[in-house]
């Protein structure tokens, strides 16, 4: 298919073994250093090149995203410095917000989206130190689930002597819910979207998490610590 592309377009292609959205991402970036002004344009409609294209573009380039028109919406271009412009803690923790609240402008954690983890996560400092596990490349399996399930906890609105609890799976459990199941008792018809996850239910997306922002960040099999298939 390279070759075809190549020689019948003239359109030079190259194949991915790994992450193609990060290799896309490399090699825009190489491009840009190379570049005169600077400057290259992605086409896709992929919103993780966005948070890509945040996280790993260095302050003196500037790589754009040019998303396609649908039917109701017109082209939009975004760019990696307009992006960045955003608070620094935003931008260092941007591929872990991104993946822990749903990899698409569509998705929400457990009905809590984006905007709303964004919003607590600048005003709340300690949720700071509890990302910053998702950024390292060796961890154990119980330090990144135990930072995971503290984040949860915020996410739902727990106060901060529960979210610096010794033991946050059991505040998470026992607490919330015992809040779900009495709401729940009050109503003829309970929304399983909206019902609060055990600990043990967030084991999963948590390890999935950290091993997506690894791999974006081209840090993917340099750990034996943590295995995000067992």
């Amino acid at each position: 298919m390279g070759y075809f592309m190549q020689g019948t377009f003239n359109i030079l292609s190259q194949q991915s073994v790994a992450d193609a959205d990060v290799d896309i991402v490399l090699k825009a970036i190489e491009t840009a250093s190379g570049s005169y002004y600077n400057k290259v344009v992605i086409f896709s409609e992929d919103t993780d090149f966005l948070t890509m294209l945040a996280a790993r573009t260095p302050p003196n380039l500037d790589v754009f995203l040019l998303k396609p028109p649908s039917a109701r919406l017109p082209d939009v271009e975004y760019s990696s410095e307009s992006l960045a412009s955003r608070s620094a803690c935003l931008r260092s923790h941007i591929l872990f917000l991104h993946t822990f609240t749903g990899c698409d402008t569509t998705s929400a954690f457990f009905y809590r989206g984006k905007v709303t983890f964004c919003d607590l996560f600048e005003k709340s400092d300690d949720l700071h130190g509890f990302a910053e596990i998702f950024r390292q490349t060796h961890v154990a399996m119980d330090n990144l689930i135990d930072h995971g399930l503290r984040l949860a906890l915020v996410l739902y609105g727990a106060p901060k002597t529960e979210r610096t609890s010794d033991k946050p799976a059991i505040e998470l459990d026992q607490s919330y819910q015992a809040k779900m199941y009495a709401k729940a008792s009050n109503n003829k018809k309970v929304d399983l979207a909206r019902i609060i996850p055990t600990a043990n239910a967030l084991t999963e997306p948590i390890e999935l998490a950290y091993f997506q922002v690894q791999a974006w960040y081209g840090s993917q099999g340099q750990d034996e610590t943590i295995d995000p298939l067992e």
